[in-house]
């Protein structure tokens, strides 16, 4: 007995037994090993499988991870490039402002027509913010020009000098040029095509259509409407209006005439001399000495000791500026 169950005996049999039962135990005895074989084989394949997918899994939970740590890299990174490129636009703004204070308030008024014809477009805020950046920065080309060249940029046939033809013709490039830093190629595309028109007669690469992008459609728009003297003027929308879809794209046209019903935010301003400075006053434009210090800041509320030292600057200095003042 020890001998059969120490040998793992299927199961013994008892006499008197025939050659069929004897057959059939034997044929029983087999499928039973050839089962427990096949099992032990089975588990040891499922230990393998098992393994495996632990290691797939491990190597999945690996590979997960790298990604994650590569986009939070790169989150970082694009961070810090948004943060490096706000910086610098505010140091091009901060520039055109002190070197030129008159080229500095038309482009902030034209950012608020632009921004006001966005909202009525419905662009989304991403976009909203890149045609206020555009707008702030699409004439930086043109920084330190006379106001008679700026006054020609919608006719630059009129200038006789060549050089100085050219040069007007080369602003938006310039610009472009300039701000090749800026993350946002729409926007840098938007400055360089902010004075080309619908139907290609524009400078400087004379697109046309389709391949204007939205962005200088919306620029060259509120460019024009701001040079043109605009301020709620019904007559500078219908002389522009008669352009439709020659010069200018009707839809952001429409647009305009939306955001002119609904009141754009521009700041109503006048030019004053220093002796005309009174107190309860307010600047719309900060005032640098002719050397680039701050003399006023932006958005001050004048009082006699304000004014007092603006007038003991003007008597021994040239202010190199024009004062605008909160109408």
């Amino acid at each position: 007995m020890d001998a059969v169950n120490d040998g793992d005996v299927y199961r013994p049999i008892a006499k008197p037994f025939t050659i069929e039962d004897l057959m059939a135990l034997v044929t029983q005895a087999f499928d039973r090993y050839k089962l427990a074989h096949d099992n032990t084989e089975l588990r040891a394949k499922l230990r393998l499988r098992e393994e495996e997918l632990k290691r797939i899994a491990e190597e999945g939970e690996r590979k997960a991870k790298e990604e994650a740590d590569r986009v939070q890299i790169r989150r970082e990174e694009n961070k810090s490039w948004r943060q490096a490129s706000e910086g610098m636009i505010d140091l091009c703004l901060e520039i055109l402002q002190r070197i030129d204070p008159d080229l500095f308030r038309h482009s902030r008024r034209v950012a608020t027509v632009a921004t006001a014809i966005a909202r009525e477009l419905q662009t989304s805020a991403d976009t909203l913010s890149k045609v206020e950046i555009a707008a702030q920065l699409h004439d930086i080309g043109l920084l330190g020009a006379s106001l008679d060249l700026r006054r020609a940029q919608r006719d630059p046939g009129r200038i006789a000098d060549l050089q100085v033809r050219e040069h007007l013709l080369e602003h938006a490039t310039t610009a472009a040029q300039l701000l090749a830093f800026l993350p946002a190629r729409d926007i840098v595309e938007a400055i360089r095509q902010h004075h080309e028109y619908v139907n290609g007669s524009g400078y400087p690469d004379g697109l046309a259509g389709d391949r204007l992008s939205h962005l200088a459609q919306i620029l060259s728009v509120a460019d024009c409407y701001e040079e043109w003297g605009g301020e709620g003027d019904r007559d500078i929308l219908a002389r522009m209006q008669a352009e439709a879809g020659i010069l200018f794209s009707p839809e952001v046209l429409h647009a305009l005439d939306r955001a002119i019903t609904n009141g754009i935010p521009l700041v109503r301003e006048r030019q004053v001399l220093p002796h005309e400075l009174n107190p309860g006053m307010k600047f719309t434009s900060s005032i640098y000495t002719a050397a680039g210090m701050l003399l006023v800041k932006q958005g001050q509320v004048l009082t006699l000791p304000i004014i007092q030292r603006i007038l003991q600057y003007a008597e021994s200095n040239t202010l190199t500026q024009h004062l605008y003042v909160e109408a």
